[in-house]
């Protein structure tokens, strides 16, 4: 859960993004962001601490991020000079959240045992965006555990076709069936 700062400026960072028409941009310069910060570690701790000097800070930002639009350069600045710099991958995340509600988007979870084909993928995809009448973005991962099928999480709705939960169904029936 983002905390409550965290919440306040992505609102306040969409809300610019939705005004100036740029949350394509916005979403897509946050995303780089935080990818660029999460596989550095070592940039992450000068940009997150306290204790470096704010103008260097901002001056790091303005080498590592020649590319991004000036008004989320400006953001960045801005929470280097509030000390919030460190909420910037929940600010990130927020964000996406509230980018995603905007354009009517879900984001669909796909487990599967092994990596699965681009035209498994775009049928699944197509089938959900038919099922929920929604656009879907997706997130693979794969998970060893489930030996055969997929799992998806949508939202708050599971769909497990995965070997284990096709043996407990019938294991289910089984017990049914002999009570």
């Amino acid at each position: 859960m983002a905390s409550l700062a965290a919440t306040r400026y992505s609102q306040a960072l969409f809300e610019l993004g939705v005004d100036e028409k740029k949350l394509d941009i916005f979403k897509s310069n946050l995303v780089d962001i935080d990818r660029v910060i999460v596989e550095n570690k070592d940039l992450a701790k000068v940009l997150k601490h306290p204790k470096v000097d704010k103008d260097e800070r901002k001056r790091l930002l303005d080498e590592i991020f020649k590319g991004i639009d000036p008004l989320v350069m400006n953001f960045l600045k801005l929470l280097v000079d509030r000390n919030r710099f460190q909420s910037i991958h929940d600010i990130k995340r927020y964000f996406t959240r509230l980018y995603n509600e905007y354009n009517g988007i879900e984001v669909a979870y796909i487990y599967s045992a092994t990596k699965l084909s681009n035209e498994d993928l775009d049928a699944i995809v197509k089938m959900l965006e038919t099922k929920r009448q929604k656009k879907i973005e997706y997130e693979t991962r794969i998970d060893a555990s489930l030996i055969a099928g997929i799992r998806i999480k949508v939202a708050d709705e599971v769909l497990d076709n995965t070997i284990e939960n096709q043996l407990n169904r019938m294991k289910d029936k089984v017990a049914k069936k002999v009570l």
